[in-house]
């Protein structure tokens, strides 16, 4: 497909694609989509729609050299579909079929077609079924596609040019998502269940009793970039929301959650007395820190499990290891006021890009923080989704495989990722 055309009316708005849903007398086909999306990726033989942006790789002198491709995490014995879920032409999904528009080879989707010529003779362009990028545009040299401008404020690392940035659908809308089969095994981290150190909750959910549980943190558990929050296909439900639904799956028991996030948080903002600004489902809005927010309107709430998640703002804004750790246990002491057996889970956020100059920085000390932190206390879990991220970037994976913003959000992938670490800690 020619690049121009695809991507003719990219600035038009957003398509609203149908929500899942789900009513009583069965299993849908969707709820089981969404079960085999949030099984553990590393205890099974499938992998289910793994994100992957194809790139055509560049010369010095911006020619495109070879057929864009992007490797999967595990090599697969049979590629099951490769599907586009979302583009700003189409509100559904399409299919891509190997040996027609696409090959595949020793772990790696490569895109079928011809590289075409301009009329200087430039190679610049591929004409392909497959939604692609340029290697310069995959690094923010040339304008991303669907977006006006080079400049995004996000200076990149490797140069004196801002790298690709949106928290809109023109990233995720270029990932195709693969399902397939494979042999090889996951011998990296994973997270174990944790039935000791959150004995209360566990308790409650075995016996079906309704639980609540608060989820604390920045952008990332507000859901940023998941599908259903930019509200485009397939809506697939942010990573605390899918959590939610197994935990009330996998137990029979009543669920409630509050979420109290905002984007652009640090833990500062999380124990502030004053109102702060932040981020909710792309609206601005304010809120005081969490003791004050139990102190003044939630004064009769009292959650069986806090799930806490900061650190990626810290880091990018230098809040200082010290202050951060003071910060998280103002938190759990004015949720353990309110009620002492509170279990809580710390989570070690993913990383930021490492192309990103400003934002990229020491996250992964602030998530080794949060088990010091967990020692001070009984009953407290601590899950590190950035050193699983690092291992799947470390094996091959591009950071824009996984993200929604090429910064510092989860795409639908990273989310699920998310949530598979949260319930291995819960569900046996």
């Amino acid at each position: 497909m020619n690049r121009k055309k695809m991507f003719a009316s990219v600035a038009c708005a957003f398509f609203a694609a149908t929500a899942l849903v789900g009513c009583g007398g069965g299993k849908k086909p969707e709820d089981t989509m969404k079960d085999d999306l949030i099984r553990n990726f590393w205890e099974s033989d499938t992998m289910y729609d793994e994100t992957v942006i194809l790139v055509a790789p560049m010369d010095e002198d911006g020619n495109i050299t070879a057929m864009p491709s992007g490797r999967l995490l595990f090599e697969a014995d049979e590629i099951i579909s490769v599907k586009q879920y979302f583009h700003a032409e189409h509100s559904g999904e399409v299919e891509y079929k190997q040996g027609v528009d696409f090959e595949y080879t020793d772990g790696t989707i490569t895109a079928t077609g011809t590289i075409e010529e301009d009329i200087d003779g430039k190679k610049t362009e591929v004409n392909t079924s497959m939604p692609y990028i340029t290697e310069r545009q995959y690094l923010g040299k040339d304008v991303f596609p669907g977006c006006s401008t080079t400049v995004t404020g996000i200076p990149s690392a490797d140069g004196n040019w801002d790298i690709p940035y949106t928290e809109s659908y023109q990233i995720v809308q270029l990932q195709i998502s693969v399902t397939y089969k494979h042999s090889a095994k996951w011998t990296k981290n994973v997270p174990a269940y944790m039935g000791d150190k959150l004995p209360n909750v566990i308790s409650k959910l075995k016996s079906k009793q309704h639980t609540d549980i608060l989820v604390f943190g920045d952008s990332i558990s507000t859901g940023a970039n998941s599908s259903s929050v930019l509200k485009i296909h397939p809506n697939l439900p942010a990573w605390y929301e899918l959590m939610e639904t197994e935990l009330e799956r996998a137990y029979g028991a009543d669920i409630t959650l509050t979420n109290k996030s905002m984007g652009g948080w640090t833990s500062m903002q999380a124990v502030s007395e004053n109102p702060s600004d932040g981020w909710v489902g792309g609206e601005l809005v304010k809120q005081k820190g969490l003791p004050a927010l139990l102190r003044e309107e939630m004064t009769d709430y009292s959650p069986d499990l806090a799930i806490i998640a900061f650190g990626m703002n810290d880091a990018t804004l230098n809040v200082g290891l010290n202050n951060y750790a003071n910060n998280i246990r103002k938190v759990i002491d004015s949720i353990r006021a309110r009620n002492a057996d509170c279990d809580i889970i710390l989570v070690g956020t993913m990383l930021a890009n490492p192309q990103a100059k400003n934002q990229c920085k020491n996250q992964s000390e602030y998530s080794a923080l949060n088990l010091k932190i967990a020692e001070q206390y009984e009953n407290i879990a601590c899950v590190d989704v950035g050193a699983m991220h690092k291992d799947i970037l470390d094996s091959g994976k591009k950071y824009m495989d996984m993200t929604g913003n090429n910064v510092n959000h989860p795409n639908d992938f990273m989310a699920r990722i998310y949530s598979m670490n949260l319930l291995s800690l819960l569900v046996e």
